[in-house]
């Protein structure tokens, strides 16, 4: 929903940046508290056997693995990453 407003604004600012209304109507409607959404990730165990489930030698296989291998590791440092921002806030 805040998408929408978000929109809303920047039509109705460029509009009264060009003079075509004399204020923004926009501005008088709040933001919407919207629950944050939480990503569930896989855990170790899980990459391990999707990992595992690939075992094979030919093409696909190794492919496969190379995207499973590469995802993991931006997600752990991605993790790693909000971790050290937290730690650093202190």
């Amino acid at each position: 929903m805040n998408s929408l407003l978000r929109i809303f604004r920047m039509v109705f600012k460029y509009h009264h940046e060009e003079g075509n209304i004399t204020s923004n109507p926009a501005l008088k409607v709040s933001w919407i508290k919207e629950p944050k959404t939480i990503i569930k990730i896989f855990q170790d165990h899980e990459v391990k056997a999707m990992l595992k489930a690939f075992s094979g030698n030919n093409f696909i296989c190794i492919c496969n693995r190379a995207v499973i291998a590469r995802f993991w590791i931006q997600v752990v440092d991605a993790v790693n990453y909000a971790l050290f921002k937290q730690v650093t806030k202190k």
